[in-house]
């Protein structure tokens, strides 16, 4: 087992005379009928209580729905999806137009950035257009399928989506055009930590490492995930690190609770 891993009947009688002897009653010819018995009173019938209609939700195909978060086994870890702002690199000038039957065109590549930075737009609005923001850069994709870009905004998409696996899909073809890309690879360690897949974690984050060794982000969460594997000598020199790079990152508490920990497991405490 992980150590890191927290209803509210009235009677008439007769008089009698005194002296004169009782004159007999003449016997009345019939006995006047009877009254029928009251009947009993019927209450009124209950009213029945009024009915509850369902509500039926009216389809809104344009709303998009709430993404799930992301199951995270490691709450301590600062799962930050990296979506650096960086300037598109200038296309070569003989691939701007391509020479067709009619005349001057634009390139392929020249329309994927289009669609690209259409996307673009799409996703940084106060309400992410998703659907639109998908099909922007999947045109782009469709258009220069080397463009290592648009798929990694492609995997940000669906993971605000909550689409884990094609987030995951995305980061990697991303990695396989440019494996150098670090926003991915970042991005690609907070998805395998999301589902407890903790060496598939570890390995991303030491990518991210080996190409930025003072990355804040990838120290703290590295250092978390070696703790979690029970590597104390690794999870130490990590956070230690992370406290150089960042000591008054709103993290750094949590790292020196861990490193306190460490150190006392290292003395036997």
């Amino acid at each position: 087992m992980r150590r890191g891993l927290g209803l509210v009947c009235v009677c008439v009688g007769l008089a009698s005379g005194t002296g004169c002897p009782p004159r007999s009653k003449p016997t009345p010819p019939h006995p006047p009928p009877a009254p029928p018995p009251e009947l009993a009173e019927v209450p009124p019938p209950r009213p029945s209580p009024p009915r509850v209609e369902e509500s039926v939700p009216q389809s809104q195909p344009s709303a998009q729905p709430e993404p799930e978060p992301r199951p995270d086994p490691s709450p301590k870890a600062v799962a930050v999806i990296e979506d650096r702002p960086e300037p598109e690199p200038e296309l070569d000038p003989e691939l701007e137009l391509e020479v067709g039957p009619a005349g001057p065109v634009s390139s392929p590549q020249h329309r994927a950035r289009g669609h690209y930075l259409e996307g673009t737009r799409f996703l940084n609005e106060e309400e992410p257009r998703l659907d639109e923001a998908i099909a922007a850069f999947g045109r782009a994709v469709a258009l220069d399928p080397s463009y290592y870009r648009a798929h990694h905004k492609l995997a940000v998409c669906y993971y605000k989506r909550g689409d884990f696996d094609r987030e995951i899909e995305h980061y990697k073809k991303c990695l396989e055009l440019q494996p150098g890309y670090v926003p991915s690879w970042l991005n690609l360690g907070h998805a395998y930590l999301g589902r407890d897949e903790l060496e598939l974690a570890n390995d991303a984050y030491a990518r991210v490492l080996a190409l930025e060794s003072q990355h804040p982000v990838a120290l703290f969460n590295k250092g978390l995930v070696e703790f979690d594997l029970d590597h104390d000598d690794e999870a130490l020199q990590l956070l230690e690190a992370f406290l150089r790079v960042d000591p008054e990152s709103d993290q750094a508490p949590t790292a020196r609770r861990y490193i306190d920990q460490l150190q006392a497991r290292s003395r036997g405490d």
